[in-house]
């Protein structure tokens, strides 16, 4: 093992002496002065290796300028034992030989690292990726232009169990194009989009996707999805009955920047306007929605809820508590696109509801909503309705309107809650 200190040519001498013998080899860290040393030792072969792992430290004297990432030669005739290849603050080329008995492959790098490696000859090798059980890869490849990009032929990778990629949205899409995934993996995509466009934030959940997303078949057995954009991150997560989990995630400019409301709001229309894209056909029966509500108009509401007719849970949070859940509550009387002669998600029966309120009249068409949908077909009672909302002062909603509420909403649901708080400043819960 190698650790943080430079290596001296004792020590590399000493590593050459045994090298048909090594079984694991650990450089952690290996300080970026030393990368030229390892590498020729490593382009010499170890035949017995079956694990290496590198992590290469950057200095800050390196970090003040562009920085090439550091690349290992790894021939694949010297290394024929070789299982598992961690790499970080790194990368290497490779080839069908060396990785086609690899179980675990690991290439991970910070943003910023320039001269990546080439993204074609990586998706040329993953055909070859027979034994191959963990994937994870971040900021490894070069953006592939868009002449480049195309359809490969899936490979049938059965033994993979975990895919973690950060990346460019196309990039992610053409790697996990050339993969044809169990349905029982667990999946983290994570898309590199700074200094991106807000229509191309807004499209990036299923630009990542593969063409053909039957390489995917967990989007099928989604059975609850999170749609989550708070300031400080933006995802969509799908879980199956059996826990196993399809994680989507964007890195943008928006991210905790104040100023950047507007963007923020704007993604997260989309998302939930195509989150139904993105698992189509999936047996969704769960569903929570969390961001700047008040940027999703009533129409985008029915365009993403109509897509998931056997939904039986909706949670709906206003991530600052200060906009209204009105426009859902306008949507869920809306007719169902599936089924246009009843309500939209007419088997709903769970409804939970966070935001503001700046009177009774939002409590109004929350009973109204909830009476039209039991007449219209909607499953009613609801087995379950939660209301917390948020205001300014006592005077928007006075003692006597809460109870009268209290009982006509339980008229509607077997089971009731309502809280309203008088928080006029920072809300939070």
């Amino acid at each position: 093992m190698v650790s943080g200190r430079p290596i001296t040519q004792t020590a590399l001498d000493g590593l050459r002496a045994h090298s048909d013998r090594l079984w694991e080899l650990v450089a952690d860290p290996l300080p970026f002065a030393d990368v030229d040393m390892v590498g020729a030792l490593l382009r010499e072969g170890m035949p017995k290796l079956e694990l290496l792992r590198i992590h290469v430290e950057v200095s800050d004297e390196h970090t003040a300028r562009p920085l090439a990432m550091a690349k290992f030669d790894l021939p694949p005739c010297r290394f024929p034992a070789l299982r598992s290849l961690v790499l970080y603050g790194c990368g290497a080329p490779l080839a069908p030989p060396l990785v086609s008995h690899l179980r675990r492959l690991v290439m991970k790098n910070s943003h910023g690292y320039i001269q990546l490696l080439p993204l074609t000859p990586f998706i040329d090798c993953l055909r070859y990726l027979d034994c191959l059980e963990e994937l994870e890869l971040a900021n490894c490849f070069a953006l592939l232009a868009e002449e480049d990009c195309r359809s490969p032929f899936p490979s049938s990778t059965s033994r993979l169990i975990s895919i973690r990629i950060e990346d460019y949205p196309t990039n992610i899409s053409q790697i996990l194009s050339a993969l044809t995934v169990p349905a029982h993996a667990n999946i983290r995509l994570k898309a590199n989009l700074r200094s991106a466009s807000t229509p191309q934030c807004a499209a990036a959940f299923t630009t990542m996707l593969p063409g053909d997303k039957r390489c995917l078949p967990i989007l099928q057995r989604v059975s609850h999805v999170d749609i989550y954009h708070p300031p400080e991150s933006c995802y969509i997560v799908g879980k199956t009955d059996s826990d196993d989990f399809f994680d989507l995630e964007l890195i943008t400019d928006a991210l905790n920047d104040p100023s950047l409301k507007h963007v923020r709001g704007e993604v997260f229309e989309a998302m939930v306007r195509t989150t139904g894209d993105i698992f189509p056909g999936a047996p969704i029966r769960s569903a929570v929605f969390v961001g700047d509500v008040d940027y999703v108009s009533p129409v985008s509401w029915i365009a993403g809820l109509g897509r998931f007719p056997k939904l039986h849970r909706l949670e709906v949070d206003d991530v600052t508590l200060r906009a209204s859940p009105q426009k859902v509550i306008a949507a869920l009387m809306a007719p169902s696109p599936t089924f246009p002669e009843s309500v939209l998600c007419h088997l709903l029966e769970h409804l939970t509801l966070y935001g503001d309120i700046t009177g009774p009249d939002i409590l109004e068409r929350l009973y109204q909503c909830l009476k039209s949908r039991k007449e219209r077909g909607g499953r009613a009672p609801l087995r379950y309705l939660g209301v917390e909302l948020y205001c300014d002062s006592t005077e928007v909603v006075g003692p006597r309107d809460r109870e009268h509420y209290r009982r006509l909403l339980s008229s509607v649901a077997e089971r009731t809650v309502l809280e309203i708080y008088v928080e006029p400043g920072s809300r939070s819960r």
